[in-house]
């Protein structure tokens, strides 16, 4: 009795592992408890299988889970605005790839977000604007 009792809990607990998500994250191909969906993501020709089966089985937003980062892919013009558009999915992610990139800090534009983003689109524009008005002075 105690063996069937105890492998009842082993299956629940293998399946809550094996079907872990966040709370209400899309639906998606099952999350593995360290390398997340990874193994279940094709090596090969993943556009495709994104855009036709996965379309099918999981909707427009599928919920994918690198490691213990969750993401999602979005097909479909109208998903795909309504992401833009919405606060929640602006900025950038903080990795340790991103970091190495740029030095061990959040620099630029496409390592950067926030406050610090703003200041160097202004710092940008600011010099851009001299650059192109100082070029239009010479020429008269």
């Amino acid at each position: 009795m105690i063996t069937i009792f105890l492998a009842v809990v082993a299956i629940i607990l293998l399946y809550r592992l094996l079907i872990f998500r966040p709370k209400n994250f899309p639906p998606g191909p099952p999350c593995l408890p360290i390398v997340g969906s990874i193994p279940f993501i094709p090596s090969k020709n993943v556009h495709f299988v994104m855009q036709g089966e996965w379309k099918k089985k999981y909707g427009n937003i599928v919920g994918l889970m690198f490691g213990q980062r969750p993401a999602i892919a979005v097909s479909g013009a109208e998903e795909v605005l309504e992401c833009l558009r919405r606060e929640e999915f602006q900025g950038r992610p903080d990795t340790f790839n991103s970091r190495d990139r740029a030095f061990y800090k959040r620099l630029g534009f496409f390592f950067n977000d926030g406050p610090a983003w703003l200041e160097t689109r202004r710092f940008t524009l600011r010099h851009l604007k001299i650059l192109v008005l100082g070029k239009s002075l010479l020429k008269a």
